[in-house]
This record gives structure tokens, C-alpha cells and sequence, in this order.
């Protein structure tokens, strides 16, 4: 070749020096590094102290030897700002480079934050639907609270980006009001961090490699809005019974008031109770009415004493007495309570003996 300037196809042209050929294809490297706090994510900085290829160039130089073409094109994909620490990719493949930080292929990046303060519900919801930053808002977002020290006021979030603006962590969890002390990536796409150690870094199985590109020809997905907890129904105000009753013209609540102002009173039987079964009633002069408490002077003989019944209606010191029922009023017969069939008696003191003796006296001499 005499002539500067001449193009060559790497593809199709046969490189030589000095007789020697030249290869034109690199060896890809992919590197996962754990990258600690103070390093800056750049190849050269002259005012930076460190850098992160100081980490990894000398022994790449050791095994790929000195100038090596791979070392040199080795960059770092994306940025991890110099306070942050964390899980870094290095590769000299641009096409995998493109893959990891193109906004279009949303490749997730996950971060693990401690902050200032306890996020509430509000800020939450902020962080997960977008924050405003350099005039555009981001992008949804996953987060939740890991753990929460109300004594200390401080708490661990974990947060997952499909974008990689610059420090938009930082800067999202500081436009809701909670300044992150500590921020640590732990996962690009498929690769996780896992036990490497801070400072360490080993190469990237095929398997990963492989996964950045699916990742990158996957579809587009937005991610699922964290539920709310929903509210327990109150049974009692739902109640279609309740409701039905209640809402009727006073038909539960006057009866409840009726019930009240009976027991208030102290007599009376309830509403929906039998007749005569109520307590306080008194016996006429037939003898009629259940439940009587005490019996009360004949009205036709003028005599008899107060005697006790049973609250139940059944035999109390008196003995067996007549009561009422919806066929008319009948005797006992001689036997006890069993009625005896025949038409009430006209005269009440016929029926006791001469001389009005009362019924215990006439049971107590037959």
C-alpha cells in the first residue's frame, strides 16, 4: 500500500505488517465487577483518585498480555456514581452495550437504598407511577419497603428502573423527601451480584450474555401496580335482613318500645306471648286465667283466703283449679287437672258443698 488513506474491508482484505497478518476481530470480555464506594465509572480521569479500571486492568493485562486489543476497547456499560456501590458490567462489545443501556430495551436495573425517614403510602405511589426529573418523568417503577426502623426513622427500600438516568435514585427518593444514605446495585437484567465480594469480579457465563439479548427482543411490559388492602365489609350495616326489617314504617322499633315500656311498668304480658299468660293477672270469679300470681277473694261466697299458685299454671297450695282455654272455661274433675266433659256449673257454691266450704276443705274430707 503507497497511497494514505486507502479504505480496506476487514471482511474481505487480508491485512499484513512487516509480512505478518493482522487479526481484526477482538475477543469479547463481559465483566461483572462489585464495585465499592470512592471509584469513579469512567476509563481515564485525571482529577479522579480512582477509577474503576484500576480494579481490573492489571490482571487482564497478566492474562491477555500488555496492550492487548481487547483490554484497551474494555469500557463500562452505564453509570454507577462514585458514592454508590454495587454491581458494574464491563464489556468491549457494543453491541452489548447498546443492549444494557438504550432506553428503548428496558433492560430492569435493581437497587437496594437506605433512606431518611419511612416512606407513607403517598410517596409510594409517587415513586411508582413517576417522578418528575430534568423536565421529564420517569418511568413506572417497583418499590417496596424492605424493612422500616421507626426508632432510628430509617428505612430499606428496593427499587427497580427500566432507565438509567443519572443518579435517578438519588434524585426520585429526594424530590418525595427521603434522602438515600446508602445506595447499592444488586442486579442488571439477569445478572445478579450474589456472593461477589466488594472490589472482586469474574467473567459473565454464556448464559447471561445470551439473556441480555433476549431480554433486549423481549416485549414491552409495564409493571403491576402494587394493590392496595382492600377494606373488610361491616356485616352488620350490609345485613339485607336487618335492612329489611329496620326499614319498614316502625314496624321492629315499636315493638322493641312496646316490649320496653311493658317491663318498665312491671306488668303486662309481652307483645307476641299467649293469652293469659302473662304475669300479674288475677282469677275471676270463674276461676279463669293462667299464671295468676296469688287468687283473690270469691266475689259470690265472700270467702276464701289468698293462696299461691305456680308460676307455671300448675298445681300450686290450692290444688287444681279450672282454667282457660279457646274451647270455654271447664272444671277439673274430682282426678286433678283432667276435664271432666261436663257443661260448667251455674252455681260456684253448689258445687264447693253447703255452707260455701272452699276447695281445699271439700278435697280435705272426701
Amino acid at each position: 500500500m503507497k497511497e494514505l488513506g486507502t479504505q480496506v474491508d476487514p471482511e474481505r482484505d487480508h491485512i499484513m505488517v512487516e509480512g505478518r497478518p493482522i487479526s481484526t476481530r477482538v475477543e469479547p470480555i463481559y465483566i461483572a465487577l462489585h464495585k465499592p464506594r470512592g471509584y469513579v465509572t469512567t476509563r481515564k480521569d485525571p482529577h479522579a483518585t480512582h477509577t474503576v479500571m484500576d480494579l481490573i486492568r492489571p490482571p487482564l493485562e497478566a492474562r491477555f498480555g500488555k496492550n492487548s486489543p481487547a483490554v484497551d476497547a474494555l469500557h463500562p456499560v452505564g453509570r454507577l456514581d462514585a458514592q454508590s456501590e454495587g454491581l458494574l458490567l464491563l464489556t468491549n462489545d457494543g453491541a452489548f452495550t447498546n443492549a444494557v443501556t438504550h432506553p428503548s430495551h428496558r433492560i430492569t436495573k435493581l437497587y437496594v437504598a437506605d433512606v431518611r425517614g419511612i416512606p407513607d403510602q403517598d410517596a409510594l405511589d409517587k415513586l411508582r407511577s413517576g417522578v418528575p426529573l430534568f423536565g421529564q418523568r420517569t418511568l413506572p417503577a417497583r418499590v417496596t419497603i424492605k424493612r422500616a426502623d421507626r426508632t432510628r426513622g430509617v428505612a430499606t427500600l428496593e427499587v427497580e428502573l427500566r432507565e438509567g438516568r443519572q443518579q435517578q435514585v438519588r434524585r426520585m427518593l429526594q424530590a418525595v423527601g427521603h434522602p438515600v444514605d446508602r445506595l447499592k446495585r444488586v442486579a442488571v437484567g439477569p445478572v445478579k451480584l450474589d456472593r461477589l465480594k466488594l472490589g472482586q469480579w469474574r467473567f459473565l457465563m454464556q448464559g447471561e450474555v445470551d439473556a441480555i439479548f433476549a431480554a433486549m427482543n423481549a416485549p414491552e411490559t409495564e409493571p403491576a401496580p402494587t394493590p392496595r388492602p382492600r377494606k373488610r365489609p361491616d356485616h352488620r350495616q350490609t345485613s339485607v335482613g336487618r335492612q329489611s326489617r329496620d326499614a319498614g314504617p316502625g314496624r321492629g322499633n315499636e315493638r322493641d318500645r312496646d316490649r320496653d315500656q311493658n317491663r318498665d311498668q312491671g306488668g303486662g304480658p309481652r307483645p307476641g306471648s299467649r293469652p293469659g299468660a302473662g304475669r300479674g293477672t288475677q282469677r275471676d270469679g270463674q276461676g279463669g286465667g293462667r299464671g295468676a300470681s296469688y287468687g283473690t277473694r270469691n266475689d259470690q261466697t265472700g270467702r276464701g283466703t289468698p293462696t299461691r299458685r305456680d308460676d307455671r299454671g300448675g298445681r300450686g297450695a290450692s290444688g287444681p283449679g279450672p282454667r282457660n282455654t279457646d274451647r270455654g272455661t271447664r272444671p277439673s274433675g274430682p282426678g286433678g287437672n283432667r276435664p271432666s266433659g261436663r257443661p260448667p256449673r251455674e252455681n260456684e257454691q253448689g258445687r264447693r258443698g253447703s255452707g260455701g266450704q272452699s276447695s281445699r276443705g271439700r278435697r280435705g274430707s272426701s
